[in-house]
């Protein structure tokens, strides 16, 4: 028994194909302009979230300028939300093994970090370095000596911080 393709599923294929031939082309042509097509946001082509690699394929396929320009203009403006970054408790210790993690002042008790993803404290693995990227305002004043955290001071974006980065990576 034969199975029919619906106009349906035949308009998905040719959209598909012509989205990848496009990608490749895109890609190729980007290459031998010598960009490094690893490192450029609008070259991660995926098909989820809203970035601007997602943009640019519904761009092809919808031709909506606005769109595009919408994600464009947000990420580069996230630039600003990038400053005021630090890092906790740091020194100059050999571990054995590392582990990134994320972490929130109610997961330090007791002298440990305690995380809930991975269901283990910080007490269990002393040579181990946890690297913990904190999501919360107030950094706990203990911090066990195996644990890092890294966070943000302030959450407030910075306009200086973009002009900045703005001035500086394109003059």
């Amino acid at each position: 028994m034969k199975i029919k393709k619906s106009k349906n599923i035949y308009n998905i294929e040719n959209k598909q194909i012509y989205l990848i031939n496009k990608a490749k082309s895109f890609l190729r042509k980007l290459e031998k302009e010598k960009i490094n097509t690893a490192k450029s946001s609008f070259c991660f082509l995926n098909t989820y979230g809203s970035t601007l690699g997602n943009s640019l394929l519904n761009f092809w396929l919808k031709y909506n300028l606005f769109d595009f320009l919408f994600v464009y203009f947000r990420n580069l403006i996230s630039i600003s939300s990038l400053s005021n970054y630090k890092i906790k408790n740091f020194n100059n210790q050999n571990f054995k093994n590392i582990i990134i993690t994320w972490g929130r002042r109610e997961n330090f008790k007791n002298n440990s970090y305690e995380d809930s993803f991975l269901s283990f404290k910080s007490s269990q693995f002393k040579d181990t370095l946890i690297f913990v990227i904190y999501n919360d305002l107030n950094i706990p004043k203990k911090i066990p000596k195996n644990v890092i955290i890294f966070f943000r001071e302030k959450k407030k974006a910075k306009l200086f911080f973009f002009f900045k980065f703005f001035f500086f990576f394109f003059f």
